[in-house]
């Protein structure tokens, strides 16, 4: 963090569900669902730049939010 394109998002326990990406006043501007997996990655590279948030659900319920801060270098 800082990004320029691709963010990688990792879980050392559980698999991640789905994972939402927002821009800083909370609209949904990506979704992905059914991932089931540990290791997934999110093209940023078409957002504009500014700060994004992560929310990011795992397999057993739980979710956590991430801050990003996308720019062009």
């Amino acid at each position: 963090n800082p990004t320029n394109g691709i963010v990688n998002i990792n879980s050392l326990k559980e698999s991640i569900n789905s994972i939402k990406v927002m821009d800083i006043q909370g609209k949904e501007l990506a979704f992905y669902d059914n991932l089931n997996a540990k290791m997934n990655d999110i093209d940023m590279a078409s957002f504009e730049n500014g700060v994004y948030f992560v929310k990011i659900e795992l397999a057993n319920g739980t979710t956590e939010v991430a801050k990003i801060v996308k720019t062009d270098k």
